[in-house]
C-alpha cells in the first residue's frame, strides 16, 4: 500500500462478460486502507474510492496497483486535504 495517507492505488477493472475484455480505467484511484485486505499476496479492495467511484453493478472490481502514485485529481485534492495542504 500507499505510504501516502494508507491509501492502496487502485484501478476500476470494468466489466468482463465473455472473459476476454476488460476495459479497465485509466485513472488510479485512492482506496482506504480500511476497506483493503491482503490475504498472502493478493489485495482486494472494496467500496468507494476518496473521490466517490465505486464497482457499478456489472464491473469486476478493484485491481490493485501498488508501485504505481495516485493519478485520479479528485482523490489527490481529497489526499490533500488530508494532509491540511492544498491540492
Amino acid at each position: 500500500m500507499s505510504a501516502v495517507a494508507d491509501v492502496l492505488a487502485a484501478k476500476l477493472a470494468g466489466r468482463c462478460a465473455n472473459g476476454l475484455e476488460r476495459g479497465q480505467g485509466t485513472n488510479l484511484h485512492a482506496i482506504p486502507a480500511t476497506q483493503v485486505r491482503q490475504h498472502g499476496g493478493f489485495v482486494e479492495a472494496t467500496g468507494k474510492a476518496l473521490c466517490g467511484a465505486e464497482p457499478g453493478r456489472r464491473s469486476v472490481g478493484w485491481t490493485a496497483c501498488e508501485s504505481h502514485p495516485v493519478t485520479c485529481p479528485r482523490c489527490r485534492r481529497a489526499l490533500a486535504r488530508g494532509k491540511g495542504g492544498a491540492a
